[in-house]
């Protein structure tokens, strides 16, 4: 497969298999990805962020995985183009041990699939985002920026600081350096067999979470990366500190709440308000 650098031609894109970009910035590089479904509100979202250019299409490069082939859409201009999703095998998902998706198998396939068919582990951090999750590129690169050239992830929430499993990184937003990316893709079958049986009854994100730690790659703390109304009760679209707000399941909530995030607080007019 060919690999893509910054010195290549733009127009030599055409030899680069679906989904790719040409990442021009040297400053702390982004991957973005998000896993959807073909119908309902996921793939509503999926579309209106990718026809304007937001969330994880203003990273560097982004991938949508499903478990359909299916095409997104396409973007503004010439620098996105036709968007496809990157096909994965899927899994039985159960309900986890504390009452949601025991979805841990499904999201280990997404991440292989993530790993094996894109050219995510060039770039200094691999994002997954939750389609109802909202991402400034910009300001994710400021929080991430200290953590380069380190096997690092993000703890991003510690709702119950009590709990054995807190401070954690909660699924709406996955940061993991491409360092510690390597560590999980080489070793991940030791978290499998050291876990026994019980992974499977886990949600994909605290599997990654026992996972990269397991493997020793460092969590770091940053509870101000996103607003979580799950883990916080507090996304404020218009609270500039934050670089990601969640969630938001419905097309014209996301897009007021991105508008908001990028606009200096002024929602678009013609939008409902959040």
């Amino acid at each position: 497969m060919h690999l893509w650098n910054s010195t290549e031609s733009i127009s030599n894109q055409s030899v680069c298999s679906k989904p790719c970009m040409v990442s021009w910035r040297t400053d702390t590089p982004l991957f973005c990805w998000s896993v959807s479904r073909r119908w309902e509100y996921e793939a509503d979202i999926m579309r209106s962020q990718l026809s304007n250019g937001a969330g994880i299409f203003a990273c560097d490069s982004f991938a949508v995985l499903s478990e359909e082939n299916w095409t997104v859409g396409r973007g503004p201009g010439e620098r996105i183009g036709e968007v496809n999703t990157v096909v994965f095998q899927g899994a039985p998902v159960g309900q986890s041990k504390d009452g949601t998706a025991g979805n841990a198998e499904l999201f280990i396939h997404a991440w292989d699939a993530l790993m094996t068919k894109t050219f995510a582990l060039q770039y200094d951090f691999v994002v997954k985002v939750d389609p109802d999750a909202i991402i400034v590129a910009d300001r994710l690169r400021d929080h991430l920026r200290p953590y380069v050239w380190q096997p690092a992830y993000i703890r991003n929430c510690n709702a119950w600081p009590g709990d054995s499993d807190f401070p954690m990184m909660f699924g709406a937003l996955e940061a993991i350096s491409k360092e510690g990316l390597r560590m999980y893709k080489d070793n991940m079958w030791r978290c499998q067999t050291d876990f026994d049986s019980w992974w499977r009854s886990w949600g994909e994100d605290l599997f990654m979470h026992k996972c990269l730690r397991h493997l020793g790659v460092g969590p770091k703390d940053d509870f101000s990366i996103i607003g979580d109304g799950l883990c916080k009760k507090d996304n404020n679209c218009a609270n500039s500190g934050f670089a990601a707000f969640h969630p938001f399941k419905w097309a014209d909530g996301w897009m007021n709440c991105w508008w908001t995030a990028t606009s200096q607080g002024v929602p678009k007019p013609g939008l409902p308000e959040l």
